[in-house]
């Protein structure tokens, strides 16, 4: 983790927390395991004392450990809502109620011959979890639609796991299941944001270069419509109102891309200033979505003049039809460029 270049210090941090915890938490349960029911300093029975402090850490982790994973890697402004708000507090609470009753022996105790017992209000650790769980699932979600349901296979695998391992646990408590379950889903958790990570266009969110030859390489027996837009005069921009302004205005052109093609397919950033959409479905609605991203381009250039028109050429992909996907790309770029060349001349006739 430390040497991934890939992560900010913010997504760091959040999985060395993650991992330092894990480990405290699993050794804890190691622990416990190893010294209950064996009395092995009777001076003011540390012995018991020790074995209780240790469930405590055990069970106070644990709960702990689907938040930070989900602040750290699914939470970001673009993800937030009033239901994932709602839920966190409940479980915030739950915790809190679960501290205290453990305090008070009521989740769990230890007798005079230091054999731990579950207490008659162990469910409510039970509870904390997969409120906790289910705070992270749903973070999860949202932050696999707002990637464009990137890898959204691996996740919907991770995330099934945990669930049928937290599932087992409740059905039979003395399957230990649990540390497993967090250690082994903490790793695919890494592997799969590192993965996701390596696919973003980190300016603008949206899929990189990479990822879009992926697509073309891999999808030949796919029928798709393509589309590449340019923003033009966009050197101009960012020789006369700065580098910073111009990234802000990739951002802009990014996002209302995003807006207007994601529900109907894949946003790329392929180059400097050139974006790309793949989509598989209503492509017989393609002239319709377009003029919407032109309006809402309009629309966005009222609160920033600066933002550049954009030239897009569209070109459909069949699989059954004679032109390969390299002539599909030459075709929506020509298209671009006829586009790109018209207006500029309207205008230079203004």
């Amino acid at each position: 983790i430390i040497s991934n270049n890939y992560f900010d210090r913010r997504i760091r941090k959040g999985f060395i927390i993650t991992f330092i915890l894990l480990t405290i938490g699993a050794s804890c349960e190691w622990i416990g395991n190893s010294i209950d029911g064996k009395r092995f300093c009777n001076w003011y029975n540390m012995d018991i004392i020790f074995h209780r402090v240790i469930k405590f850490m055990e069970l106070s982790i644990l709960p702990v450990l689907p938040i930070i994973c989900s602040k750290t890697i699914f939470e970001i402004k673009e993800t937030s809502s009033k239901i994932n708000g709602l839920l966190l507090k409940i479980t915030i609470i739950s915790m809190t109620l679960e501290e205290v009753l453990m305090i008070g022996g009521e989740v769990f105790w230890v007798d005079e011959k230091n054999i731990y017992y579950h207490a008659e209000l162990y469910n409510i650790y039970i509870i904390t979890f997969i409120l906790a769980t289910m705070y992270m699932v749903s973070s999860a979600l949202k932050f696999s639609k707002y990637s464009q349901n990137n890898k959204r296979l691996e996740i919907n695998a991770i995330l099934a796991f945990i669930i049928l391992s937290v599932f087992i646990q409740i059905l039979n408590p003395e399957i230990k299941t649990c540390w497993l379950t967090v250690a082994v889903s903490g790793m695919y958790m890494y592997i799969y944001y590192n993965g996701l990570i390596q696919s973003i266009d980190k300016l603008t969110g949206l899929l990189n270069q990479s990822c879009y030859n992926t697509y073309l390489e891999n999808n030949e027996n796919k029928k798709f419509t393509l589309i590449i837009f340019d923003a033009n005069n966009f050197k101009f921009i960012n020789d006369n109102l700065g580098h910073d302004f111009g990234d802000r205005v990739l951002s802009a052109i990014a996002r209302i891309i995003k807006e207007q093609y994601s529900p109907y397919g894949k946003c790329y950033r392929i180059g400097g200033d050139e974006f790309a959409v793949i989509i598989e479905k209503n492509i017989g609605k393609i002239e319709e979505i377009n003029q919407k991203f032109i309006e809402k381009l309009e629309i966005e250039k009222m609160s920033v003049p600066e933002l550049p028109h954009v030239s897009y050429g569209v070109s459909i992909y069949d699989p059954n039809s004679v032109y390969t996907v390299e002539d599909t790309k030459n075709k929506a770029d020509n298209e671009m460029y006829t586009y790109k060349k018209k207006y500029k001349e309207k205008q230079k006739n203004k």
